[in-house]
């Protein structure tokens, strides 16, 4: 099989390393994948790194910013002529669009007869009933990584031709030397016992309620440690927040990390108090690790953390109930390894990348032989 794909821009973030993680798996499994980038950058290069044929074509994002939406008028027309020349080039059997916001190809494929598919991830989209309504226009099948996902399009979940196939990744454990580098880097002791953020420092993640919990843990005699990694606009509250609580001993503020696996594997547990989140990739890593999550029961999280077996799920913005499932765990360090293998058996049963690429070439074979 035949397979062209379009990112809606260079980036390296989540949606963009579960694109390359899924062709990498594709191509695994036989089949001719290509990328096609609206700009260099280093989605592009990591592209080029998993051996997989990426180019640079340049096109605009369609956007409800006047600036932008005036930037993809002015240059849709001729962006559109090489879309189709490359599709004309290629030749390919599938067409597939990764986010919603991969709306410059669709519109210029939109007449096109190759079988297109619109690969969901996001669910925060402006004018949503009419980016729903293009969709089912401009699509032949529709993909969601999850049901959370599906259902924020109204009426999506309902049509045939929508499919759920949850995201997925192999993540190599690292050496137990790198784990080791890392609790020696934060003095991190034997017996500490050490809970994990990794992720955007942004309000709707929610870090500083980790701060809260493990202060609160702390003043009840648990000597519970975090470890928070990541940047963003909350960075400023969050060291406020340690400095309050006179925690600066016990939460790393990490900052960005290239050794995310080698942070997780020195960790006991990974955190997801989010408030907002589709279907966060944080917890794909941590069960790949063997590392049970205490995580918000919010969007597409409960697809992932099984509750009780193989992680806790918790309200959004409950501290107290965080406090007690990181307390629960602390002190029950036999629970919180049993756990953790659980998630790690779940991960390669639901969640490995044989498994998420085999679920979108099964979409994509059914979708050809029924043409």
């Amino acid at each position: 099989m035949k397979i062209l794909s379009f990112s809606h821009d260079g980036n390296l973030y989540g949606a963009q390393r579960s694109l390359i993680g899924l062709l990498h798996g594709l191509q695994q499994r036989g089949h001719d994948v290509s990328l096609a980038i609206p700009n260099a950058g280093p989605l592009a290069d990591y592209a080029r790194e998993q051996n997989i044929n990426a180019q640079v074509l340049p096109y605009p994002f369609l956007s409800s910013k006047p600036l932008r939406a005036l930037n993809f008028i002015l240059r849709y027309p001729g962006a559109a002529r090489r879309i189709r020349k490359l599709v004309r080039k290629t030749q390919p059997d599938i067409v597939h669009f990764n986010t919603v916001a991969c709306m410059t190809p669709a519109v210029a494929l939109r007449k096109s007869r190759i079988p297109r598919v619109w690969h969901i991830r996001e669910t925060t989209v402006p004018f949503i009933k009419i980016v729903t309504g293009l969709i089912k226009h401009w699509s032949d099948a529709v993909i969601a990584n999850c049901r959370f996902s599906a259902k924020a399009y109204p009426g999506l979940l309902d049509l045939q031709s929508t499919r759920i196939v949850h995201n997925g990744l192999d993540l190599e454990a690292p050496d137990v030397s790198e784990s080791e580098r890392v609790r020696a880097e934060f003095r991190w002791s034997e017996g500490d016992f050490v809970a994990l953020f990794a992720g955007q420092l942004r309000r709707h993640k929610d870090p500083i309620a980790l701060v809260k919990a493990v202060a609160a843990a702390r003043s009840q005699g648990v000597a519970v440690k975090a470890c928070i990694a990541g940047d963003g606009p909350v960075l400023g509250d969050l060291i406020t927040e340690v400095t309050r609580h006179n925690l600066a001993d016990s939460i790393a503020l990490a900052g960005f990390r290239e050794d995310l696996p080698a942070l997780i594997s020195a960790a006991d547990i990974v955190v997801c108090p989010s408030l907002v989140e589709p279907f966060p990739r944080i917890g794909l890593e941590a069960m790949a690790l063997g590392k049970p999550m205490i995580a918000t029961h919010v969007g597409g999280i409960p697809e992932q953390v099984v509750d009780g077996e193989t992680g806790i799920l918790i309200p959004p913005g409950d501290t107290a109930a965080l406090k007690q499932a990181l307390i629960e765990l602390a002190q029950n360090r036999e629970k919180c390894e049993a756990l953790g293998r659980a998630a790690k058996l779940r991960h390669g049963m639901h969640f490995s990348e044989s498994v998420y690429a085999g679920g979108v070439e099964e979409v994509f074979r059914k979708l050809l032989t029924d043409q």
